[in-house]
């Protein structure tokens, strides 16, 4: 009779290299976006595999937020109606304090955000958001970035400046529109809480806007 006590299998026990090409395998995606900064169920099983686990799930992923605005009618088929209470936000700013605990949003390099209306019937509706590019090399200098490389991410009056002066530019003749059917001022407090934290992606950010699509 075999008495042998088999050792369980101990993740911890193997070399980095091997580890990190599991949590690879486990958290990052080989295509498409990840649609949330949730962190992984893997970074819960301990503070050591968390402390592996999160550059790699924040640093090599894409990552892209989408938040709608509440809408149920249209105001003489022009002007949305909002309902909207800012529980989206709210619960989205509050995310960000609690992940921003965890250091794992400094890891970030590519991150889009938008904020959009619903389609109401046939008619088009507006966008407006902001990408993180950080230091891609396939970006286009200056193209609607917010701001420079001066410009202080935890300062908050610096960085409502900078995205009003962009938007203000970028946006032109459809400025007014813009802000009557987008709630700029909840995409500048979610620019602000992401981009404080993201020290390897608020090297360069791009505004984006759209209507009709």
């Amino acid at each position: 009779m075999n008495n042998t006590v088999q050792e369980p299998f101990r993740l911890m026990d193997l070399p980095p290299e091997l580890r990190n090409m599991i949590y690879r395998l486990a958290v990052v995606r080989k295509t498409g976006k990840c649609y949330t900064l949730v962190p992984p169920a893997l970074a819960q099983v301990s503070k050591d595999i968390r402390t592996e686990v999160l550059p790699i799930f924040y640093g090599e992923n894409s990552f892209y937020i989408h938040m709608d605005i509440d809408v149920i009618e249209y105001e003489e088929g022009i002007f949305p109606i909002r309902t909207d209470d800012d529980s989206k936000l709210e619960e989205f700013l509050d995310m960000c304090s609690c992940l921003a605990a965890t250091g794992g949003l400094k890891f970030i390099k590519v991150l889009s955000m938008n904020y959009s209306e619903p389609v109401f019937e046939d008619m088009s509706n507006f966008l407006l958001g902001f990408k993180f590019i950080g230091e891609s090399s396939t970006r286009q200098k200056y193209r609607d970035r917010i701001g420079d490389d001066n410009l202080d991410w935890s300062n908050r009056l610096a960085v409502v400046k900078a995205f009003e002066t962009t938007l203000k530019e970028s946006a032109g003749e459809f400025l007014g529109q813009l802000k009557a059917h987008v709630p700029v001022s909840d995409v500048i407090r979610a620019l602000f809480a992401v981009a404080k934290h993201c020290h390897c992606a608020n090297k360069y950010v791009e505004l984006s806007w759209d209507y009709g699509h």
